[in-house]
């Protein structure tokens, strides 16, 4: 009885983790990253707040998840993207060489937001706070650990 017990147990939990794990997000590139995430020791100490990219001019942007744009435009004249995600996760893209996206539209993730120039930096924040966009692409393993009994 109780052996039969185990192995229905055992079933029941491959079949609940034996599913691959889906990430919620994804590079905005498929290219190399020449820079991490460095965490700032205050908010105007050195560090980098995301990753740079090794980029080729005209390499399409991609969103890293689905949101809504609310910010196209440009910063100390340069093109930027911000994108609110759900939870209060908000992605930064850019400098950018074009824009293909307007403020207040919604994007699904892997959408083609724009095009990069010579460098490329994608940023994201919870709140006021700058988490490291690599932690987010991770596929982590889910599997059952047997234990004898």
């Amino acid at each position: 009885m109780f052996r039969k017990l185990a192995t229905a147990i055992v079933v029941a939990l491959l079949t609940r983790f034996d599913a691959p794990a889906t990430p919620s997000y994804r590079p905005p590139l498929d290219r190399p990253v020449t820079s991490g995430f460095d965490e700032s020791r205050g908010p105007y100490g050195a560090g980098n707040r995301g990753l740079d990219y090794a980029v080729v001019p005209g390499d399409a942007v991609h969103t890293i998840g689905s949101g809504t744009v609310v910010f196209a435009g440009r910063v100390a004249g340069a093109l930027w993207v911000t994108v609110l995600h759900p939870g209060g996760l908000r992605s930064s893209y850019g400098p950018m060489a074009t824009i293909g996206v307007a403020a207040g539209g919604a994007v699904d993730v892997g959408v083609v937001i724009g095009t990069v120039g010579s460098t490329f930096h994608l940023g994201v924040r919870r709140g006021e706070t700058y988490v490291d966009p690599a932690t987010l692409f991770e596929v982590r393993d889910r599997f059952a650990h047997l234990i004898p009994s």
